[in-house]
């Protein structure tokens, strides 16, 4: 009998020579699907010793021994979770939280990065189904091992500009910005505000769930990003007090 392991990683996989660089804030037309580009994307793994998790799962895969693992690899999570613990993510309550506290929203240089993105409601369905799959015993060498590389971003996403505008929009309508405007700051200072902020919201991680939609079936149902931001930055209002 085969135990499998699904492990959470993050969507800075991709953006690891952006990273390096210290390249933030600006546009690229790279993108990532986790059928298209598997074989990179386990590279990708390879090349950067300090994944170290990612990389202890690619071990575990090629040994192929009865432990079967699956990345699953989310991009910008937005939306209020709905589990007993933690139930905030951290790219957009951070920027909301930020944009209330200094009275203005704010954008790492010219903020043309994307990040794909994800309702937290549209992942925890891939995680169910992902699972179930495995209970009806489906699935198992497309979803699972080598081949278990699962992009979870579900809209091809929006610049960190154009997120830091519409966070703008929904504080200025809130009372809590004198104006819409959005500050520009430099990845130090964004990391002075925010733990990794330059890694997070000054990067590129634009990927594609191929596998997911076409094994599990599985399609975004949850609202849009868009849609969300004046709720989460009503959230964060409250949460400051």
């Amino acid at each position: 009998m085969s135990t499998h392991v699904i492990q959470i990683s993050g969507a800075t996989m991709v953006s690891q020579d952006e990273i390096k660089s210290k390249t933030f804030g600006t546009a690229s037309d790279k993108q990532y699907g986790d059928l298209e580009n598997e074989r990179q994307l386990r590279g990708l793994i390879r090349q950067h010793s300090n994944r170290a998790v990612d990389n202890l799962m690619l071990d575990v895969a090629e040994k192929a021994g009865s432990i079967r693992p699956a990345l699953v690899i989310p991009s910008l999570i937005y939306g209020k979770g709905r589990g007993p613990g933690n139930q905030r993510s951290i790219q957009v309550p951070e920027l909301a939280r930020i944009a209330l506290q200094k009275k203005r929203a704010v954008q790492i240089e010219a903020g043309a990065n994307i990040w794909s993105n994800i309702h937290i409601h549209d992942l925890s369905a891939m995680l169910v189904g992902l699972v179930e799959s495995v209970m009806a015993g489906v699935h198992r060498d497309q979803m699972w091992g080598l081949h278990g590389l699962i992009f979870a971003g579900a809209h091809p996403g929006m610049t960190f500009g154009s997120l830091a505008k519409l966070i703008a929009t929904a504080a200025y309508q809130y009372g809590c910005v004198a104006d819409q405007n959005v500050d520009k700051i430099s990845a130090a200072e964004a990391d002075g505000l925010s733990p990794h902020a330059s890694a997070i919201m000054g990067t590129n991680a634009r990927t594609l769930s191929e596998r997911a939609q076409k094994e599990l079936q599985w399609r975004p149902q949850g609202p849009s990003l868009a849609e969300e931001v004046p709720a989460t930055v009503a959230e964060e209002l409250k949460r400051l007090g």
